[in-house]
């Protein structure tokens, strides 16, 4: 019963007391219930090992959204090719020290020169259950200037996790401009 029954009606928490004595299965069920068992113990020691332990892999590896901005943003706001090396496997990396300035890249491997740029990610190809993913696309949307003119595009990369860590592994050409603003 509801204790904030029994604070109106206090007539009622004694006639409760009798009927649930005068009936000893129902007396004994409401006393296990409010006794802790050894079963809640280990239910509850469980629970929070599980759970508990569960964050420190995805604190360790950073999500394929956040290298693929990470990505993106060494190319077109920080301008440093290597710093963008560190997140792509050794194909990509070869051809980013073929074009070795931010501008060629821009220009050649992403198709898309662009200033001031802003982004956002706009759709992730990865199921709800990270840890189970290893390869994943991530499409992000740029918003910036083209030629002086304010912008909007996307693009896709794909990543793929080795060795607890997602690289981008491939840079997937777009079949049409997305808009202008």
């Amino acid at each position: 019963m509801d204790n904030f029954l029994f604070l109106f009606y206090p007539q009622a928490e004694t006639l409760f007391e009798q009927v649930v004595k005068s009936d000893s299965m129902l007396y004994n069920v409401i006393k296990k219930q409010e006794e802790p068992t050894t079963m809640r113990w280990i239910v509850l020691c469980l629970t929070i090992f599980i759970f508990g332990c569960d964050q420190s892999s995805s604190v360790s590896a950073k999500s394929p959204e956040a290298k693929s901005i990470e990505f993106l943003d060494n190319i077109y706001n920080k301008r440093d090719v290597k710093a963008a090396m560190t997140l792509v496997n050794p194909r990509l990396k070869d051809l980013l020290k073929h074009y070795h300035i931010a501008s060629s890249v821009q220009r050649h491997m992403l198709n898309l020169p662009m200033t001031n740029v802003q982004f956002e990610v706009d759709d992730v190809d990865i199921d709800f259950f990270r840890k189970f993913s290893t390869d994943v696309k991530v499409k992000v949307k740029l918003l910036g200037l083209k030629g002086g003119e304010k912008w909007m595009d996307d693009r896709t990369l794909r990543l793929i996790k080795q060795q607890g860590q997602w690289v981008i592994v491939d840079i997937i050409p777009e079949k049409h401009w997305v808009s202008t603003q």
